[in-house]
C-alpha cells in the first residue's frame, strides 16, 4: 500500500466544530434559559479516549432526562459518507446537573455504524454506558464475560522504520475462553488513524469493538458543542434543537483534556487544579501514562515541529498559573471578551457557520429530504439506546466477575455469513498487515482495571508540572476502579451461544498474515461467521 504524504498542521487547518442553538418550528430565535457552552464533553462519536482496561463509569445520583428533540444542522461538511449522529446527556461536575452533548455530522469510518451509548440505573446510581463504532455486519448487543487485565506495557522491540505505529495487545473471546494477541507494529499513515480494539462495560456484560481505521480529527466532520438548559423546552409541542455555531479546530486541539471515570474527552477551560482531583487531565499529561492513538498520530504528523508537545505543556502551565488567558466558557462570555485587555491570549472558541465557510471549510446545504432521512435514522439510534437504558438490570449481588452463564444478549442473531467479519477498509484500500508475535491461549489471572501503557512515541519519563506536585499521576488515579457489581441480565432471549447452538461468542480464534485475527469463527457462537479480522 502506498502511504499518503498529506500533512495536517493542527492549528492552521480551516476546520470548525459546531455549537448549537434552539429552534421552534423552523425559526431560530435566541431563547433565555439556553446556555451555549464553549467547553464540555466531546461527543463520543467524534473521539473517545482508548482504554486498555474498561471499567464502569462514575455513578451519578440524579436521573438523566429523556433525550431532547433534535434536528440535524442546516449545513454539513463534504465527505464520502457523512451522517448525522444524535446527541445525548452527560453529567457536568461543575453544575451538578446534566448538559446536552449535541449531535454531530460525522464522516463515518469505513464499514462501521454507530451504536449509541445510554444511561443505566445501577445500585450505585446511574452509569453511562459508552457508545462505539461497531462493524457494519455485526449484530448489536452481543456480550462476553469481563476480559482479563490487558498488561501490555508497550513495544518490546524498536519500530521497523519511522512510519511504523504500535498496535497494542488485545484479548479475544472464543471456544476456550480468552486468548491474547500480542502487540505489533504496522504502517502509519497521514490520512488515517488506527483505533485499537477495546471492550465496553455494560450492565449486561462486556461488548467488544474490533480495531478499525478512522479519519484524523480534521477530517471527521462537524462536532456540535454542549448546551445547558435552564428550562425544559422539550416539553413544549413542536420544539426542537438545531446547532448553528462553531468552535475553531485550533481551540479544540490546544485545549483538550481526558476524563478518567467518564470515558470522554473534554475541551475548553478545565485549567483549575481542582479538575485534576476529579480525574480530568490535560491531553499531553494523559499521553505520558496511557497510550492515546490520537496523540501518537498528531505527534507523528507534527514530527517536523520538535516543540509541538512542549508547546502543549507550556500552554497548559501558562493558563493554570495565570500568565495566559483562559478560554471563554460560553458563547456569551466570548462575546464579552471583545476589545478587553488580555483577550489576545484567550483562544477564540465559538464561530458562526458563516465564519466557518469563510475560513475555507467546505459546507453543503442540507435539503429537506436529506434532513428527514437523517433524522429518521437518528431516531432509530436513539430508540435502541432508550430500550437498553430502560431495561438495564440493577446490581443485585456483591462485586464479582461476570461469567458466560450470566450473559443474556438482547435480540442477538446467529449465523453471520461473512467469514472475514471485522476487516476494515479505508478509501477502497484494504490496509492489511501481518501480525507478528501473535500468541494464543495465554492466561491472565489479574482482574485489576484502570492500568494502561505509555505511548511508544511519547517516552516513559514524566516530570511533575510546576505547582502541581501534589496532584496524583494519571497512573495512580483509581476512579475507573469503582465498585464493580455483577448483574443479572433480563430474559430477552436465549444465550448467544449455548451447548446446543455452538460456543459462546464464536467458535475459534485465528491469527495469521493471510487471515487476520478472527474473534469468533464457530457455528452458532458470536455472530457464527467470525468476529474480528479487523486489522490485517
Amino acid at each position: 500500500m502506498i502511504r499518503s504524504r498529506l500533512f495536517y498542521a493542527c492549528f492552521l487547518l480551516p476546520f470548525a466544530i459546531s455549537f448549537g442553538h434552539a429552534t421552534i418550528n423552523g425559526a431560530e430565535p435566541d431563547q433565555p434559559g439556553i446556555e451555549v457552552d464553549a467547553r464540555g464533553p466531546v461527543h463520543e462519536a467524534f473521539a473517545r479516549p482508548w482504554q486498555a482496561n474498561t471499567a464502569p463509569n462514575e455513578p451519578v445520583d440524579k436521573k438523566p432526562p429523556n433525550p431532547i428533540p433534535e434536528e440535524p444542522a442546516a449545513e454539513k461538511p463534504a465527505g464520502k459518507n457523512v451522517q448525522w449522529i444524535p446527541g445525548y446527556w452527560q453529567w457536568d461536575t461543575d453544575r451538578k446537573d446534566f448538559i446536552w452533548v449535541t449531535g454531530l455530522w460525522r464522516d463515518m469510518p469505513a464499514n462501521r455504524r454507530w451504536v449509541m451509548g445510554y444511561w443505566a440505573q445501577t445500585a450505585d446510581g446511574y452509569r453511562w454506558v459508552s457508545g462505539h463504532f461497531a462493524d457494519a455486519a455485526e449484530p448489536d448487543n452481543q456480550y462476553v464475560p469481563e476480559p482479563p487485565e490487558n498488561r501490555d506495557q508497550g513495544p518490546t522491540t524498536a519500530p521497523p522504520d519511522d512510519h511504523s505505529s504500535y498496535v497494542p495487545a488485545s484479548w479475544f473471546y472464543g471456544d476456550i475462553g480468552y486468548s491474547n494477541r500480542d502487540g505489533y507494529w504496522t504502517d502509519r499513515y497521514d490520512d488515517r488513524v488506527w483505533v485499537p480494539a477495546q471492550y465496553n462495560w455494560s450492565p449486561y456484560g462486556y461488548t467488544f469493538c474490533s480495531g478499525y481505521w478512522d479519519f484524523p480529527f480534521a477530517n471527521r466532520g462537524l462536532l456540535f458543542a454542549p448546551a445547558y438548559f435552564n428550562s425544559p423546552y422539550w416539553n413544549n409541542p413542536g420544539w426542537f434543537y438545531r446547532p448553528s455555531y462553531a468552535i475553531g479546530f485550533g481551540g479544540l486541539f490546544a485545549n483538550l483534556f481526558v476524563g478518567y471515570g467518564y470515558s470522554h474527552y473534554y475541551f475548553g477551560d478545565y485549567y483549575s487544579r481542582s479538575y485534576l482531583g476529579r480525574g480530568i487531565y490535560p491531553w499531553f499529561w494523559h499521553s505520558r501514562y496511557n497510550y492515546d492513538p490520537y496523540w501518537a498520530h498528531q505527534r507523528w504528523t507534527n514530527r517536523g515541529n520538535p516543540n509541538w508537545a512542549a508547546g502543549m505543556q507550556s500552554n497548559y502551565i501558562g493558563r493554570v498559573n495565570g500568565t495566559m488567558g483562559l478560554p471563554p466558557r460560553t458563547l456569551s462570555a466570548q462575546s464579552s471578551l471583545n476589545g478587553r485587555a488580555g483577550a489576545g491570549t484567550s483562544p477564540r472558541m465559538v464561530n458562526s457557520l458563516a465564519q466557518v465557510r469563510q475560513s475555507g471549510q467546505r459546507l453543503e446545504a442540507v435539503s429537506q429530504q436529506q434532513r428527514m432521512t437523517q433524522q429518521r435514522a437518528a431516531q432509530q439510534i436513539v430508540s435502541k439506546s432508550q430500550q437498553l437504558s430502560q431495561s438495564a438490570p440493577r446490581a443485585s449481588t456483591p462485586i464479582g466477575r461476570a461469567t458466560a452463564n450470566s450473559m443474556t444478549p438482547i435480540g442477538a442473531s446467529r449465523g453471520l455469513a461473512s467469514s472475514q467479519h471485522g476487516t476494515s477498509t479505508f478509501g477502497g484500500q484494504a490496509g492489511r498487515q501481518a501480525m507478528p508475535g501473535s500468541s494464543i491461549g495465554r492466561s491472565n489471572s489479574s482482574a485489576t482495571m484502570g492500568r494502561s501503557f505509555s505511548s511508544p512515541q511519547m517516552g516513559r519519563s514524566a516530570t511533575p508540572l510546576p505547582g502541581l506536585s501534589a496532584v496524583p499521576s494519571a497512573r495512580s488515579y483509581s476512579a475507573p476502579s469503582v465498585s464493580r457489581p455483577s448483574y443479572s441480565a433480563p430474559s430477552f432471549g436465549g444465550y448467544h451461544g449455548s451447548p446446543s447452538s455452538g460456543s459462546f461468542h464464536g467458535g475459534g480464534f485465528h491469527v495469521g498474515a493471510s487471515s487476520g485475527d478472527f474473534h469468533g469463527g464457530g457455528g452458532g457462537g458470536h455472530a457464527g461467521g467470525g468476529h474480528g479480522g479487523g486489522h490485517r
